[in-house]
Parts: structure tokens; C-alpha cells; sequence
């Protein structure tokens, strides 16, 4: 059962932050700064709520369903080979469809943007937060 929408667990994974969790959050900073002050990025603040909106549902409430424990199992069971897999095949398949549809480019960049944009609230958020339930 998924937490109320209201607790602070239901936004955060049932873990510390990891080293890496920590890491990343340099360089997803430093993509998140290019892609604000690059002028001809066209990011569309609209689209950039919408990656931001879903990146949190996606590591909050829709990650602690039984359908989202099943996709971290099978994630975990494919091991990390099969995850640079899965990332490399869903990067082809944005370029492709990038490359194919130039219309698609701006929104999915911003809502890529907006994906960064949440890591880059969610890392330091959850930080404070697991040192407060400590």
C-alpha cells in the first residue's frame, strides 16, 4: 500500500542516499546550469513542470506500488550490464525519434530538463530528510 501523498516517505526511495545519488547530483547540476543558459536550447517551461511532476511520481508514490516493486526487482535482476542496456537502446530510440520528428526536440528537451531539475531537489531534500529520521 502506498503511503498518503501528504507523508515525506512516500516522495523518497526506502534507502540513504547513496555515494552515488550524492555524485550525481555534480554533474546533473553542471547539465542542468548548460541547458538554462544555453540561449538556443529552447527549453519550454511548460514541458520542463511535466518531467519534473513525473520524474517525482516515478521515484515517490509510483515507485512504492506493487507494479513499481516489480520494475526494481526486475531492474536489480538484469544486473548492471542490462541496465547500460536498457539506457543506451531508450538513448537510441530518443535520438531516432528526435532525428525523425524535429518537432519533438524542444519538449523532450525540457522535459528532460525538468528530469534534472527534480534530481537536483530530490538529492538534498532527501539528505536533510534522512538525517532528521536518523
Amino acid at each position: 500500500m502506498v503511503p498518503p501523498l501528504t507523508a515525506a516517505s512516500t516522495w523518497f526511495p526506502d534507502r540513504e542516499p547513496s555515494r552515488t545519488d550524492k555524485f550525481l547530483w555534480i554533474p546533473i547540476g553542471f547539465m542542468f546550469v548548460i541547458q538554462l543558459i544555453e540561449p538556443s536550447s529552447g527549453w519550454l517551461l511548460p514541458w520542463m513542470a511535466v518531467g519534473a511532476v513525473l520524474s517525482a511520481l516515478a521515484t515517490g508514490p509510483i515507485a512504492k506500488t506493487p507494479f513499481g516493486q516489480r520494475i526494481s526487482s526486475w531492474a536489480e535482476g538484469i544486473g548492471a550490464e542490462g541496465r547500460l542496456i536498457l539506457i543506451i537502446t531508450v538513448v537510441i530510440g530518443i535520438v531516432v525519434a528526435f532525428i525523425t520528428t524535429p518537432s519533438l526536440v524542444y519538449p523532450g528537451q525540457s522535459i528532460g530538463t525538468g528530469m534534472l531539475l527534480w534530481h537536483l531537489v530530490l538529492v538534498p531534500v532527501w539528505i536533510v530528510h534522512s538525517n532528521r529520521t536518523e
